[in-house]
Parts: C-alpha cells; sequence; structure tokens
C-alpha cells in the first residue's frame, strides 16, 4: 500500500520519506533528517512522510512532528 501512495506522490512531485520495517538504520536516521530539515540551497525540503506499523520499535520518536 505505502508503494502506491509513493507512487502518486512521486507523480504529484512531492518530495517523500519513507520508514518502514524495510529502511535500515542509517537510511532510517537520514531520512528523518531530511524531513526535519528546510529547504537549504535551492534543495526542496520533504513535504510527507510515509510511515508503517512496521517502523514501530525501532526508536522512533514522533514528539517533534507537527500536525
Amino acid at each position: 500500500m505505502l508503494d502506491i501512495i509513493q507512487d502518486y506522490l512521486a507523480l504529484c512531485k512531492m518530495k517523500v520519506e519513507r520508514k518502514d520495517g524495510s529502511i535500515t538504520g542509517n537510511k532510517r536516521q537520514r531520512a528523518i533528517n531530511q524531513f526535519k530539515a528546510e529547504e537549504v540551497e535551492g534543495k526542496e525540503a520533504s513535504f510527507v512522510m510515509l510511515l508503517s506499523t512496521r517502523a514501530g520499535g525501532v526508536g522512533i520518536n514522533l514528539t517533534a512532528a507537527e500536525t
């Protein structure tokens, strides 16, 4: 299901980060950093973070998440 949503968002030209059970530690931290980052030097910040319950228990802290 996340694959379909990610493909749709790519068609809409939205920058997406993804966190699910298939993401390793280094990729996970990079995704968090890119999502939290502001637009810098012409680089667009990520607009959507796709999360799965399979990402649970891997040290994700969403206290800084904005609604």
